[in-house]
């Protein structure tokens, strides 16, 4: 039996029970690879010298709306074969029995480690970026490298990215009555403090057939959340898909997490509804 070759990837490998590929992607592939996108990246800017990494984000910082993970999904257009997926795949793990999909981890420039699964239909799904164009960047990488291995007789390309869901946080400078908060009419707030010691607001988001309010009819379409029969009453008869929501859970000392947003639009604008209300229930010298 032979013996096997050495990892010579970048990345570590992810160790999982009996997994297949353990073969990290080569020196040559990954500087080949990066020209390839600096490359990119220089004619999108119009410029000769080459980006680096991105700056880091202070996360946690005061009135920041700070991203925390963007999830997406995608089509390649083929079956794929999980297995011969894993083994062109570096930093990849495939083990059946757990999970019917090849796991594979990146390292994006924003320095976070984006996670992509591969599923044998054809479907592909991104998570763990911090942003939607560096998750796209990632996830076309893999169509890339997938493209290069005789994996179907059919052409892998990607197609359809969707974003599902955006993960932020928000830390209002004040501390927050959730009483007070609760006690508002014109917002609808589950907040129970004996289940869950946080409040929860929902926002729908409208259409993108409908202009999204400016910041002084923001607390105007705030009042009509998702709990409510106004949330609807604005969006035109007829509009297909799923309604897009954005839930957030407020805390006493100010911290704001939002989930649901399909945008990063989506998600700020859930913020500004909410933002004013949250003035009107801030402690300051320990009166509200």
């Amino acid at each position: 039996m032979a013996a096997p070759r050495p990892n010579s990837g970048a990345a570590a490998f992810v160790h999982a029970p009996t997994p297949t590929g353990l073969y990290g992607w080569s020196d040559e592939t990954e500087d080949e690879e990066a020209r390839a996108l600096m490359a990119s990246a220089d004619d999108a800017n119009g410029q000769g010298a080459s980006t680096g990494p991105l700056p880091e984000e202070a996360e946690g910082e005061v009135g920041v709306l700070f991203v925390h993970n963007v999830m997406a999904f995608c089509q390649l257009n083929c079956e794929i074969d999980l297995d011969a997926a894993c083994r062109a795949l570096g930093n990849s793990v495939y083990n059946p029995e757990e999970f019917h999909s090849v796991r594979v981890d990146v390292r994006c420039r924003t320095n976070c480690v984006a996670s992509i699964n591969i599923f044998s239909n054809g479907k592909m799904l991104g998570t763990g970026a911090n942003t939607v164009e560096e998750l796209r960047r990632t996830m076309k990488k893999i169509a890339r490298r997938l493209q290069r291995h005789p994996l179907t007789r059919y052409k892998v390309s990607m197609t359809r990215f969707r974003v599902s869901n955006i993960l932020g946080s928000y830390a209002y400078p004040y501390p927050i009555s959730l009483h007070t908060l609760a006690a508002q009419r014109d917002l609808h707030v589950d907040y129970e403090p004996e289940r869950f010691p946080g409040a929860r607001v929902k926002i729908s988001i409208p259409k993108a057939s409908d202009a999204i309010p400016d910041e002084k009819n923001a607390e105007k379409a705030a009042r009509g959340g998702a709990w409510t029969s106004q949330g609807s009453s604005h969006r035109p008869q007829g509009a297909g898909g799923k309604d897009e929501i954005v839930t957030l859970q407020l805390f006493s000392t100010g911290n704001v997490t939002l989930t649901g947003g399909r945008s990063l639009e989506s998600t700020a604008y859930a913020l500004q509804c909410v933002l004013p209300f949250l003035q009107m229930c801030q402690v300051v010298n320990g009166t509200s």
